[in-house]
């Protein structure tokens, strides 16, 4: 087995990827806050929120498919992809004016997506039921 530090540099970073999206989604709920299923709606959701919970559906279903078919290795690519390019590098870029801005509602809104996406990740196990 060839074992190359270039890759394990590379899931050193995608793990402190991991640690940095938490941390700074866990800073923004702040102690007030309270997550409930019931609040989280698809139809009321502005375009940004809709985005990401489509997308976030689309890789829970192939990490499934591929997890279900032991294909392991491109059941970890479609996780990696969907958290590197879409969750981190757009998502939380432009959850960053919105929590920083005045509507509360928005703010509220985006929290609990944040919320729900991070709790299924590293909480729970994904599930697409």
């Amino acid at each position: 087995m060839n074992l190359d530090i270039k890759v394990i540099i590379g899931y050193r970073k995608f793990c402190n990827k991991i640690w940095n999206s938490c941390k700074y989604s866990f800073s923004k709920f702040g102690p007030d806050f309270v997550y409930k299923e019931s609040e989280v709606s698809f139809e009321k959701a502005t375009f940004m929120n809709k985005w990401i919970l489509i997308k976030f559906n689309k890789a829970v279903k192939k990490v499934n498919e591929n997890f279900s078919g032991y294909i392991f290795g491109d059941g970890v690519s479609a996780f990696r992809s969907f958290w590197m390019n879409e969750f981190c590098d757009i998502y939380l870029e432009l959850t960053k004016p919105v929590l920083m801005g005045s509507d509360e509602k928005e703010k509220e809104e985006t929290k609990k997506i944040l919320y729900k996406i991070q709790s299924i990740i590293v909480i729970r196990k994904i599930d697409s039921s």
